[in-house]
């Protein structure tokens, strides 16, 4: 049996499987400079502990690992673990490598100074920018030896497991121009396209995200020929992300067959239709780009959204795809997390959610209340995403509504309040079987209905210690709408309610 955390399907849900049992991520990510300082981390985790999260998301940065070349420094790194394990914490490390937010400024000095050995990306021929060029074999080569002696030593330190996933660097792709124009780059792109690529466009043609098999489509579906040739207005696009996924997958390659943790990779997303590579890091894990990325990196486990749009519905439906669970790294701390993460959970059987600048978020978040809810739910939760009985909603305007089926019902569910300051309305339902239902969440009415008529036998409040219910009050008369609907408050609530059939 596998020890190490691994990816499991169960059902009709991916988990993550974290000492036996199936493991969902509440959460949180540090700021960037949070894990240079043992001190500042002392404090920072202890906030994070204070909000009820399960797990911590936090830098390790390549300049501080190895500031000479061949000398690794792992006190960083172990002071991190140590106080991770202290506060009861997984730990899912970043690694700031050669690309972070599509810069390369985590680089060690050693490398920054030496251009030849370590060209530059062009975003404008002849002028090297901040980002070393993706299609450097040095580059590459140094930052996959300094990952795997990272990944080698966490092997070493970690018998525990309190690491349970890897990040693969951060934002991955070029800023300032839709490709790369180094002469490296140009050499490349006048070359043909990779035959791995075009045969696993071939072979998956029926599965693709629809906007790139559009522009595959309108290139000609060409299975041979130049970049140009191949995908046409999207070719610079389509270069870049192939180029950045390799070199992401040679980094996570060099240690994944000795240490099989899983390993994922994490976009800055495209801001909206007038919004063109270069605005955005050019050949990152964008949704448009999925498909380039799973043929050209078939050692990253899953492509992750980093969510702060308004329309976050939209940006999960973008990622939560067949053989890409989903999970939210990184997200706005603002209160709507504390029903966003309600959302993952119960619409999409996310892996996690974690909102970022954790260290900055005061204990009276709702997210605290959320969470230390949660935690208590997770087993209940967890099995009911592998029957596939969980929905969920979150409000993102002042009136909304929703259908859906669940366990021969159909649950309407629509907000009770205007979109404000506030936690909006969210919440997850579950189907338990024998007509019993759960709904945890805020500021949203529930009424369930059936094509043949019923009534609701109970509703009672109430809380879950270690997946068992503890009832609080029976709720009727007017507090239910006379035995018809659920009523979630402005405070976050868990209520139990059982529906029976009258004919």
């Amino acid at each position: 049996m596998k020890t190490e955390p691994h990816l499991r399907k169960n059902g009709e849900a991916i988990q993550l499987m974290v000492e036996g049992q199936s493991f969902f991520m509440l959460g949180g990510e540090l700021r960037n400079s949070s894990a240079s300082s043992l001190a500042y981390l002392e404090s920072a985790l202890a906030k994070v502990a204070t909000l009820n999260a399960n797990t911590v998301l936090a830098p390790i940065y390549w300049e501080l690992l190895e500031p000479v070349e061949g000398q690794f420094d792992f006190a960083l790194v172990d002071g991190l673990l140590d106080i991770v394990r202290l506060r009861g914490l997984k730990l899912v490390p970043l690694w700031f490598g050669t690309m972070k937010n599509a810069t390369s400024c985590y680089v060690p000095e050693w490398v920054k100074r030496d251009g030849k050995r370590f060209p530059r990306a062009h975003t404008v021929p002849g002028r090297p920018s901040g980002t070393l060029s993706c299609l450097g074999a040095e580059a590459v080569q140094a930052d996959a030896r300094a990952f795997a002696a990272l990944m080698r030593h966490i092997r070493e330190v970690d018998a525990d497991h309190t690491v349970i996933m890897v990040q693969v660097q951060n934002e991955p792709g070029l800023l300032g121009a839709a490709r790369d124009l180094s002469p490296l780059a140009e050499v490349a792109f006048a070359g043909a396209v990779p035959h791995e690529l075009t045969d696993y466009l071939y072979a998956h043609r029926d599965q693709l995200i629809p906007e790139f098999a559009q522009l595959w489509k309108a290139a000609g579906e060409a299975r041979a020929g130049t970049w140009a040739q191949v995908f046409g207005e999207a070719a610079d696009e389509v270069f870049m992300a192939w180029q950045v996924a390799r070199f992401v997958e040679t980094v996570a390659a060099a240690w994944r067959t000795e240490y099989d943790l899983p390993m994922f990779a994490n976009a800055w997303l495209v801001h909206g239709p007038g919004y063109a590579p270069g605005m955005y890091p050019s050949g990152g894990p964008v949704s448009k780009m999925m498909d380039v990325w799973r043929a050209a990196a078939p050692h990253i486990d899953l492509l992750a959204p980093d969510i702060y749009d308004a329309d976050f519905r939209s940006m999960c439906v973008d990622y939560a795809r067949p053989g890409n669970p989903l999970f939210i790294p990184e997200a706005r701390n603002f209160p709507a997390a504390a029903s966003n993460v309600l959302y993952v959970l119960g619409q999409h059987a996310a892996l996690g959610f974690s909102p970022f600048a954790i260290d900055d978020v005061p204990e009276t978040h709702p997210l605290a209340a959320t969470y230390a809810m949660l935690r208590e739910a997770l087993p209940v939760i967890a099995d009911a995403q592998a029957r596939g009985a969980i929905r969920g909603f979150v409000q993102q305007a002042d009136s909304e509504q929703w259908e859906v089926d669940l366990d021969g019902y159909r649950i309407r569910a629509r907000t009770n309040t205007k979109l404000d300051a506030d936690a909006p309305g969210g919440a997850l339902v579950m189907a338990l079987g024998d007509d019993t239902f759960v709904a945890i969440g805020r500021r949203l009415n529930l009424t369930c209905e059936s094509d043949v008529p019923g009534e609701m036998v109970f509703l009672e409040t109430g809380r879950f210690d270690a997946g068992r219910w503890i009832p609080g009050r029976r709720l009727n008369g007017d507090e239910t709408y006379h035995a018809t609907a659920a009523r979630l408050g402005h405070v976050l609530e868990a209520v139990r309610f059982k529906l029976h059939h009258l004919a």
